[in-house]
């Protein structure tokens, strides 16, 4: 994308105005879809951007701290 606009990588990522002159349907292709361009692109308009749901952190046991106080059919909370 950066070689098209005749930019370098770091000029691109720097200035989220090139961004705007990114035609995304020339990068679609089997393995890379409209949905992830258009990811990449926001990207570059706002560096930094998470587009992860807000993270929610387990919520840990009190009474479970070695796997010995694990005991079958309990539920905890994970990933």
């Amino acid at each position: 994308m950066a070689a098209d606009l005749s930019v370098s990588l770091p000029d691109l990522a720097a200035d989220p105005s090139l961004a705007t002159r990114i035609n995304l349907s020339r990068y679609v292709t089997e393995a890379v879809g409209l949905p992830t361009l258009r990811d990449i692109l926001e990207e570059l308009k706002k560096p930094g951007r998470d587009p992860r749901r807000e993270f929610e952190a387990a919520a840990f046991r009190d009474d479970v701290r070695e796997i010995s106080d694990l005991k079958e059919g309990m539920v905890l909370q994970g990933w």
